[in-house]
């Protein structure tokens, strides 16, 4: 039987990430006006191209969500980004946001940091 999903790179890279914050927690933090917050889990932002600019949606727990489920998520999240549906707690917060260019050929750029990613 074919499995109803599909599994991407993005959603490799996603969960490589959420598996490498939880294993170094001090990577896992953010920056308030006072102190770094350290999470105790990985939410992941995962920018998405939208008319105008990027948006970046958060895969939230992706430590604990197996491959099929990040990417089931992840195909509802990015469509309806591009569609202008989500809702503001589906893309506002997260704890580190990844971005995937190899795509399109680019070898490497500079990632924007989306506060208060540390």
């Amino acid at each position: 039987e074919v499995p109803a999903y599909k599994l991407s790179v993005n959603d490799m890279v996603i969960k490589a990430m959420a598996m490498a914050l939880m294993a170094v927690p001090d990577a896992n933090a953010s920056w308030t006006d006072n102190a770094m917050v350290k999470h105790k889990h990985a939410d992941v932002g995962v920018a998405v191209s939208i008319p105008g600019g990027l948006i970046t949606p958060i895969i939230r727990h992706a430590d604990e969500k197996t491959l099929s489920v990040i990417s089931n998520e992840m195909k509802d999240l990015a469509s309806r980004a591009r569609s202008r549906k989500l809702k503001p707690e589906e893309y506002q917060g997260g704890t580190t946001a990844v971005s995937n260019l190899g795509m399109f050929g680019i070898k490497d750029f500079a990632a924007v940091i989306n506060p208060p990613h540390a």
